[in-house]
């Protein structure tokens, strides 16, 4: 909801713009603009309108970005792991902060599941 808002409020300002010549020209911009297409057809030409594109320009990169993280998310999670590997996954989460200990005795859980299932 708030990517569409900010798609509309971005039109009213460009209405001042040389190049767009309806509403219509300056909502296909926006979400020209948003997606990260760029074709090029329309453009601003005045410091407000080129500041509004910037803006405009970053919020169309965040938002690729999660939606792609979304996606990837969505895709990372969608098996869940056996019981014997989710304290291992937990545990390398935590990389940085594991001692010695932990990283061989995640080594022995990997081993002994393996010989489990071999």
């Amino acid at each position: 909801m708030l990517v569409v808002a900010l798609l509309f409020l971005s039109v009213i300002p460009m209405w001042v713009e040389p190049n767009f010549e309806s509403f219509e020209d300056a909502l296909w911009w926006s979400i020209v603009t948003l997606t990260t297409v760029g074709y090029g057809d329309l453009y601003p030409v005045t410091t407000v309108g080129r500041l509004i594109a910037s803006f405009l320009m970053f919020v169309g990169i965040g938002l690729i970005g999660v939606i792609t993280g979304m996606v990837a998310s969505f895709f990372s999670n969608a098996k869940e792991l056996p019981e014997e590997l989710r304290d291992v996954r937990e545990s390398i989460d935590n990389y940085p902060s594991l001692t010695n200990g932990e990283i061989d005795l995640m080594i022995r859980k990997l081993e002994s599941l393996k010989k489990n299932r071999g």
